[in-house]
């Protein structure tokens, strides 16, 4: 479980970094595998924290979530 919460706060943290944010990018980031970073990011989505928003054909990419703004979470620089 702890190791749960340490990999969502890691992506928030690369979404401030970045603003924007691919599966490659987090695992390759992070060392992750990339499925593992997809079902965090899939999860976290499907939670409202992060929002898919692919581009055409583009892979999916994530931004910040309409929950994480309700929040009152700023976490771009």
């Amino acid at each position: 479980m702890i190791e749960g919460v340490t990999k969502t706060l890691q992506i928030l943290e690369l979404i401030r970094e970045h603003s924007i944010i691919t599966v490659a990018g987090v695992a390759k980031i992070e060392g992750w595998n990339k499925a593992s970073a997809s079902r965090y990011l899939k999860a976290m989505a499907e939670a409202g924290w992060l929002e898919n928003v692919r581009l055409g054909g583009e892979h999916p990419r994530y931004v910040l979530g309409r929950k994480a703004l309700e929040f009152g979470v700023d976490l771009r620089p």
